[in-house]
């Protein structure tokens, strides 16, 4: 005859002992386990903007599959019999690279009301994140809802039949961003090289909320909609750098300077767009999607003019007969005083 139904908390803590040498998972007192995820960032920046949802669905047990402690059944549990709470980033004040959120497993009671004692199985998975960057992990662990006449426990195992402790399931990722590198050069026989250009790049972010993290010298501002604007003054070899930027975030770069200065500007970034107003000339390189790779962008401003060295070639020629007749007439006057 199955005793099952008339397990009680106190033989479920004996249960425990029998898990940890290994002979089967046990469920702990409880109605309650919760799922960790742990993101682990390419870099020293913001953590992402997006939520992490998961699936609780009914696992058919296996042929060979037997119920547990003795239960009368064991079968897949009601659908939404086990439901599990979102995670969700959003962009911390301090830059760690890793970052860990918790989010309980519960047991909606109700459900299990008028199904008998036993076993009820479960697959808990993520679905798709909706984070750029951050693909979700295939991963899947079993849980286990044991009704008995005390009471719904839980539990979860890693799908080989053995406890997890302190009745958690953990997912480990990664977050993948990239960086941005804007470069000034000066080039040119009439530049000035200690001339200084004020830079401004636009970011449109994949996911409104995202933030990033910008070299020294340089300003992060951020709009309603998402947009940020970071912003610095480059010299010539000088660079500004945005970290944090996921493949599909994108960036337009735009540079500033007077008119009268006459550079040309070229950029490994693209083609440059120039325009000028009031005395003022402004070069900007299209937005264009960061993609799977850390990108530097070189923006060349030159300078360059033609030396007038054919003058003096020019006069050569007339100089020579200049020459040339006074040689004669030095001669013409030699002559005639010898007569």
């Amino acid at each position: 005859m199955k005793h099952y139904g008339k397990l009680t908390a106190a033989a479920a803590a004996g249960f425990m002992a029998l898990s940890a040498m290994g002979v089967a998972p046990v469920f702990a007192a409880t109605d309650t386990a919760n799922v960790t995820v742990t993101v682990t960032k390419t870099e020293n920046v913001k953590d992402p903007v997006g939520t992490i949802s998961f699936n609780a669905d009914p696992r058919t047990p296996g042929a060979s599959e037997t119920p547990f402690y003795g239960a009368d059944t064991i079968a897949a549990g009601p659908r939404g019999g086990l439901s599990v709470a979102d995670v969700t980033f959003t962009p911390a004040d301090t830059d760690t690279q890793t970052t860990t959120k918790t989010a309980a497993i519960t047991i909606n009671k109700s459900l299990f009301e008028n199904l008998p004692v036993g076993q009820y199985c479960y697959t808990i998975s993520q679905k798709s994140s909706d984070i750029d960057g951050l693909p979700k992990v295939d991963t899947s662990y079993n849980a286990h809802v044991f009704k008995t006449n005390d009471g719904l426990y839980l539990t979860v195992d890693n799908g080989n039949g053995r406890k997890l402790s302190d009745e958690n399931i953990s997912f480990a990722q990664t977050y993948t961003t990239k960086t941005l590198t804007v470069k000034k050069v000066i080039t040119g026989n009439q530049a000035n090289k200690n001339d200084t250009f004020p830079f401004t790049v636009t970011v449109t972010p994949s996911t409104a909320g995202e933030k990033y993290v910008v070299s020294e010298g340089a300003t992060a501002a951020y709009a309603d909609n998402g947009t940020a604007t970071v912003t610095a003054t480059l010299g010539d070899n000088q660079t500004m750098t945005i970290s944090g930027l996921s493949a599909a975030d994108a960036a337009a770069i735009q540079e500033t300077f007077a008119s009268t200065k006459g550079y040309n500007v070229t950029s490994t970034g693209g083609d440059v767009t120039k325009t000028e107003a009031n005395g003022t000339t402004t070069a900007t390189i299209a937005s264009a999607a960061m993609g799977n790779d850390n990108k530097t962008v070189t923006v060349t401003n030159d300078k360059t003019g033609e030396i007038p060295t054919g003058i003096l070639m020019t006069a050569a020629p007339y100089a020579g007969l200049v020459a040339l007749g006074g040689i004669f007439a030095g001669l013409f006057f030699r002559h005639k005083r010898e007569d």
